[in-house]
């Protein structure tokens, strides 16, 4: 995790569920790279979202460029 992640996500202009993904994502983030090694089942967990929910808020923060 990194500290500087998780206040990028913070920060971003997005609506609950979106930016709880991304949150659950920055925490998993890897504080040298930026890159998430993650276990679907445990951001789903963490962002209170069922795995199928959390693939279309991943594809659609992709698409919007909040993640590559």
């Amino acid at each position: 995790m990194t500290i500087q992640a998780l206040a990028w996500a913070l920060d971003q202009p997005l609506p609950g569920n979106a930016k709880l993904a991304l949150l659950a994502l920055a925490n998993h983030a890897d504080h040298t790279t930026g890159f998430v090694h993650f276990d679907l089942s445990a951001i789903a967990r963490e962002a209170s979202l069922q795995e199928r929910s959390l693939w279309r808020y991943i594809a659609a923060l992709e698409r919007n460029g909040y993640l590559t």
